[in-house]
């Protein structure tokens, strides 16, 4: 729900080409020199091709044949990720990112060049439990994150669509969003945003107060990947899990990164649907009970709670950002306003599911 074009912009097929390469309105970010990326290296520059605004992969002349990913800006105009990298907390062994190389200062980071990776397939139990095992055991690492890090880092996630600091985080951002829409309504820049939307904040507010509390009673706060979907799994030749694209990098309840499980088998498109989404659930809660983290005392609940939550947020990043003007939102910029409506029907659906309306 939070995908709000994210770069996404270096997975590869199987047979190395190009799969996406895409992004949004970039800020102006540093890009280094070939003798930058030397330095790091200790290699010189042979070949640098361009994959995606401000994202390139980087040849080097040594043998055998090495490369890597150079990303010299993000779609949120921010430094999470370069942050995330420089501070240690991404770590290969536990979080499947692509391992460090080098950084300039926050404005750039060269991370490792994942080829020879596959995506994971949906239809195949195998994969879907790989997958959301990893994320158990990333969540379970990143507990008690808040106290591990330091103010730059915490500032940075913070401001992430997705982050829940506290369960009362629910409660202000439901009456904040209930602003931002009344807001909204009463501009002709988004007049497909009218009373029935205004109307359908009552129950996502009562949601908040009440059956999402409960969710968020025994969760856990931790690291967040924040766009958990199969656009950012890879599977290597080792079949370890890869996770890519941390730019949406979030902190919060864990169960929130179960933002595109779809219990119901609905709509989702992005990661496990149905009968295969309980697969999912089930990998998750066990690797969570076996490295005695929080299990959700019932995951079909929580992860619905999850989709809800990532319909709010999608909703406030959306608006926030038709506000701004500043163009982090995939798209054409007239498109917002419909996708707000659409995201709000998919929250106030939730909520009114959780309280038996």
């Amino acid at each position: 729900m939070t995908d709000l074009g994210g770069s996404h912009s270096w997975l590869r097929d199987a047979a190395g080409g190009v799969e996406r390469a895409h992004g949004g309105a970039l800020a102006a970010r540093s890009r280094p020199s070939d003798d930058d990326l030397a330095t790091v290296r200790g290699f010189p520059v042979a070949e640098r091709q361009s994959i995606g605004p401000r994202i390139e992969r980087v040849r080097f002349g040594v043998a055998p044949p090495a490369t890597a990913i150079l990303k010299s800006g993000g779609f949120w105009r921010g430094a999470r990720e370069s942050i995330l990298y420089e501070s240690g907390l991404l770590d290969f062994a536990i979080d499947g990112a692509p391992r460090f190389l080098g950084s300039g200062a926050g404005a750039w980071i060269l991370i490792e060049d994942c080829d020879a990776t596959r995506r994971p397939d949906l239809a195949s139990q195998q994969d879907v439990r790989a997958v959301f095992q990893r994320l158990a055991s990333i969540h379970a690492h990143h507990r008690n994150l808040y106290e591990r890090i330091d103010e730059i880092t915490r500032e940075s996630l913070a401001s992430a669509p997705l982050t829940m600091a506290s369960p009362c985080d629910a409660i202000d951002r439901a009456d904040d969003l209930t602003e931002m829409v009344v807001a909204a309504s009463r501009s002709r820049q988004t007049w497909e945003i009218g009373a029935r939307e205004v109307a359908a904040l009552d129950s996502i507010r009562e949601w908040a107060r009440g059956p999402f509390g409960v969710t968020l009673a025994d969760a856990e706060t931790t690291l967040l990947h924040g766009d958990y979907q199969v656009g950012n799994w890879l599977i290597d030749a080792a079949e370890e899990v890869r996770v890519i694209d941390w730019e949406l990098a979030a902190v919060g309840p864990g169960i929130l990164d179960l933002q595109f499980v779809d219990v119901d088998g609905r709509w989702s498109v992005f990661a496990p649907s149905g009968d295969d989404a309980l697969i999912a659930l089930d990998a998750y809660c066990q690797r969570c009970s076996d490295l005695h983290a929080a299990v959700p005392r019932d995951p079909v609940a929580a992860a619905r709670d999850a989709v809800t939550w990532g319909a709010i947020a999608g909703a406030r990043a959306r608006l926030a950002d038709f506000r701004s003007g500043e163009g982090k939102t995939r798209g054409n910029r007239a498109e917002i306003p419909g996708q707000v409506v659409d995201l709000i029907a998919i929250s106030e659906r939730g909520a009114r599911r959780r309280l038996g309306l």
